[in-house]
């Protein structure tokens, strides 16, 4: 922002301003308080509350404090919440020193820039099992940003160094599994939501508790779509679609996508054809290492992998980055019905 005054007046909140007229400085698109909260504010609330009740709570973020609603934090608790600058694998080391000394540090990142500190999390938190939990905003695909800022590799680097991934669909499931990995769960362990608000037929599934959801029709089905995440909204609208076709679908919501949950292998084995969407890359995300349980175990059906291309991603809505990549319903509905 700089030569450009309001900017260089208020660096923070001209960060990423949206559309605004040059000449007047006049912002076009401007969060009102009265707006429906965001993943990242429900996050920043229940740190907050969780704080309140265990002193060994501290936060800790990259130049991210109003993206990650860490801002909650550093406003209740001042000398328990760091940013610590544009330092992701500093921070993540900070994060670690934090852990040793017997405190309980949660990373609060967007999930494109953790993973600048990706050796950090292997050397420094990992191998020494220090209790760091991961917060990782703006994961799956982002509107607006291009490519630089999706969310699309997190799932695959926490499985291959065999860190547990959670993945809330809503904001129920984000407070109950946040509260959870901070209260029962020790370890090095991560926490994954989208940007943005959630979305009506998700916050419809409230929250069970349980690793993985099925979400059953009314008829026996040898079909079954599964997700994790926001993608889980198209895997239900493709069952729906289908469903229109005369076809039996179940859907399966995952909320621990690695390890695998216990028991879903077995489950999922009931069926003949199995689809798998997540806004993940395809190449070593969890779809594949679903794929490889389930041949481990013995099941003999039709697999369908959807996942994300990295080697190009529009700068676009989420809609239209889903259809791009075919994660949208109508064409998650297509690879079963042309598959079968």
């Amino acid at each position: 922002g700089k030569g450009f005054k309001p900017a260089e007046e208020s660096a923070t909140e001209w960060h990423a301003p949206g559309k605004f007229n040059k000449e007047t400085g006049q912002r076009i698109i401007v969060r009102k308080l009265d707006e429906p909260q965001l993943y990242q504010d429900v996050f920043g609330h229940t740190l907050v509350e969780l704080a309140e009740k265990d002193e060994r709570i501290v936060g800790v973020t990259p130049a991210m404090p109003s993206g990650c609603s860490m801002t909650y934090m550093m406003k209740a608790f001042p000398d328990r919440a760091f940013d610590v600058g544009i330092a992701e694998g500093h921070a993540v080391t900070f994060a670690a020193g934090l852990a040793a000394a017997g405190l309980h540090p949660v990373f609060a990142v967007y999930s494109s820039f953790l993973q600048r500190g990706f050796d950090q999390m292997i050397h420094d938190v990992n191998l020494m099992h220090l209790d760091v939990l991961f917060a990782v905003d703006r994961a799956g695909l982002v509107p607006g940003d291009g490519e630089t800022h999706q969310g699309i590799y997190d799932t695959g680097y926490f499985s291959q160094i065999g860190i547990p991934v959670y993945s809330p669909c809503n904001y129920a499931e984000l407070e109950y599994w946040l509260e959870a990995l901070v209260k029962t769960m020790r370890g090095p362990r991560a926490i994954r939501y989208a940007r943005g608000e959630e979305k009506p037929a998700l916050a419809a599934l409230g929250c069970t508790g349980k690793p993985y959801d099925m979400l059953c029709g009314a008829d026996k089905a040898d079909t079954v779509l599964v997700s994790y995440g926001a993608e889980t909204e198209e895997i239900l609208a493709a069952a729906e679609l289908l469903r229109h076709q005369g076809m039996a679908v179940d859907c399966c919501k995952l909320v621990q996508v690695y390890p695998l949950p216990d028991g879903l292998c077995r489950q999922l084995s009931n069926y003949k054809t199995i689809l798998f969407a997540e806004e993940s890359v395809a190449t070593g995300g969890i779809g594949q290492q679903l794929c490889t349980a389930l041949q481990a175990a013995g099941w003999q059906g039709r697999f369908i992998l959807r996942g994300v291309d990295n080697t190009h991603l529009l700068h676009a809505t989420v809609p239209q980055l889903r259809r791009d990549q075919g994660l949208d319903a109508h064409t998650l509905a297509q690879d079963v019905l042309t598959r079968n």
